[in-house]
């Protein structure tokens, strides 16, 4: 039971994380260009 436990743990935990990742990168990329763009202009 335990064993069964472990592994559906770490997949569940992993989709949550994975998409914070990439809306946190897309939120920096977002103003990170526009301040490059503000900068070059």
């Amino acid at each position: 039971m335990f064993l069964n436990e472990q592994p559906a743990e770490p997949t569940l935990n992993k989709p949550p994380e994975l998409s914070s990742s990439i809306i946190q990168i897309d939120n920096s990329s977002l103003p990170f260009n526009l301040t490059k763009e503000k900068n070059e202009t």
